[in-house]
C-alpha cells in the first residue's frame, strides 16, 4: 500500500530558505512564519520562493526583507484565514483518528496546510482486500471529520488530482478493475484508474458503493471521538506540526477512544 510522503518539515523549510538566501537576508527577518506558510511544498518550490524574494530585493536595492518573503510566499501558498485553517486542522485530525481506530501504525508527522494531504503515514507494503478497505477509510476520514465537526465537507476534501477523494476513487476503481478484489471478478481491463468516466455504469455503481461504505465507516469512527479530534486539531493550530509521539500523548489525555 502506498501512502504519500510529505515534503520538508518546518525545520527543513527554514534551512532551505536560509541556505538559498544566505547573507542577503535582513537581520530582522523572521523565517519561521514563512516556513509555516510553505508546509506541503517541495524543496524545489521553496527554493523558487527564495529566488523570488531575492529578485524583489535586488529590484529594491536592499537585503531580503520580511515583506519580500511574504509576497513571494503568496505566489505559491496564499495565507489561510483562521476558519479555513481550523477546518484543515480538523480534516487532518480525522485521518489520525481513523488510523488509530484501525490499529494502523501511528503517522510519522501531521501538519495542516493549504496544500492538503499532510499526514505522513508509515508505509504498508501489502495490498489485500482488507488493507485496501482500510486505506479507503483513512482517505475519507478527513472528509468525515469535517462533516462531524462543521456539518459538511469543504471542496478542499475533494478537489484536484491530489485530493483524498481523487485518490479514494482511483483506489476503488482498482478494486474493481485491476486487483480482483471486487464484484467485477478477476478480469484486468488495463484502463487507468485515474478516470472513472470510461467505466461501465455497473462498475461506477460499485465504485460509488465502496466510497459510500468507506465514508460511513469513517464517520462512525470519527464522530464519537470528538474530544480527541478537537484536542488534536487545536494542537495542530497551535504548533502547526506534530509527530507520532505527541499524537500518543494527546490520545492519553483525551481518554479511551470510542470504538
Amino acid at each position: 500500500m502506498t501512502f504519500s510522503i510529505l515534503y520538508p518539515d518546518k525545520s527543513g523549510l527554514e534551512a532551505i530558505l536560509r541556505a538559498k538566501i544566505g547573507s542577503a537576508i535582513a537581520e530582522d527577518v523572521d523565517i519561521a512564519p514563512i516556513a509555516d506558510r510553505l508546509f506541503g511544498l517541495s524543496g524545489a518550490d521553496v527554493k523558487a520562493v527564495a529566488r523570488d524574494a531575492l529578485g524583489r530585493a535586488r529590484v529594491d536595492a536592499v537585503r531580503v526583507t520580511q515583506r519580500h518573503l511574504e509576497i513571494a510566499a503568496d505566489q505559491v501558498a496564499p495565507q489561510l484565514d483562521d476558519d479555513t485553517f481550523r477546518r484543515a486542522a480538523v480534516h487532518e485530525a480525522g485521518h489520525v483518528v481513523v488510523t488509530l481506530q484501525l490499529e494502523l501504525p501511528l503517522p510519522k508527522r501531521v501538519s495542516p496546510s493549504s496544500q492538503g494531504d499532510q499526514v505522513e503515514h508509515v508505509p504498508v507494503n501489502s495490498l489485500t482486500p482488507t488493507t485496501t478497505q482500510m486505506r479507503l477509510q483513512v482517505l475519507l476520514a478527513g472528509r468525515a471529520a469535517e462533516i462531524c465537526t462543521f456539518g459538511d465537507a469543504s471542496f478542499g476534501a475533494g478537489s484536484g488530482e491530489q485530493s483524498d477523494l481523487t485518490k479514494a476513487t482511483s483506489l476503488a476503481l482498482a478494486i474493481e478493475r485491476h486487483w480482483g478484489f471486487g464484484e467485477s471478478g478477476l478480469l484486468w481491463d488495463g484502463i487507468a484508474t485515474a478516470d472513472a468516466r470510461p467505466a461501465p455504469a455497473d462498475v461506477r455503481e460499485r465504485v460509488e458503493s465502496h466510497l459510500q461504505d468507506a465514508q460511513q465507516r469513517a464517520l462512525e469512527a470519527v464522530c464519537p471521538n470528538k474530544e480527541f479530534r478537537i484536542r488534536l486539531a487545536e494542537r495542530l493550530i497551535q504548533v502547526r506540526e506534530i509527530d507520532g509521539q505527541e499524537i500518543e500523548a494527546i490520545e492519553k489525555r483525551a481518554g479511551a477512544m470510542a470504538h
